[in-house]
């Protein structure tokens, strides 16, 4: 949107939209000036806290499963080198 003047980006906006058939909720942001990106993480979080308010307690170990993988020591670029690289080809 940042290519559009300000008075014509709802209406490109909406060309957009109507062009993908969107029904669902959408944000207008700006990269260049973050126009509209307190609202998109605003909104962001409201629907991240309304998932997780209607995850079961039986999904509720994945959760914890994922949490638990950031503990995971991270690879070196060497360690990832030596492991996609085919020693017979050499």
């Amino acid at each position: 949107m940042d290519n559009y003047p300000e008075q014509e980006r709802a209406q490109k906006a909406q060309e957009i939209i109507d062009g993908l058939n969107w029904k669902g909720p959408w944000h207008m942001i700006s990269a260049v000036s973050g126009m509209g990106l307190e609202k998109l993480t605003a909104d962001a979080m409201k629907w991240v806290e309304q998932f997780r308010e209607e995850t079961s307690p039986v999904e509720a170990p994945v959760e914890a499963e994922l949490q638990t993988g950031f503990d995971m020591p991270l690879e070196t670029p060497e360690h990832l080198a030596d492991r996609y690289t085919d020693d017979s080809e050499q």
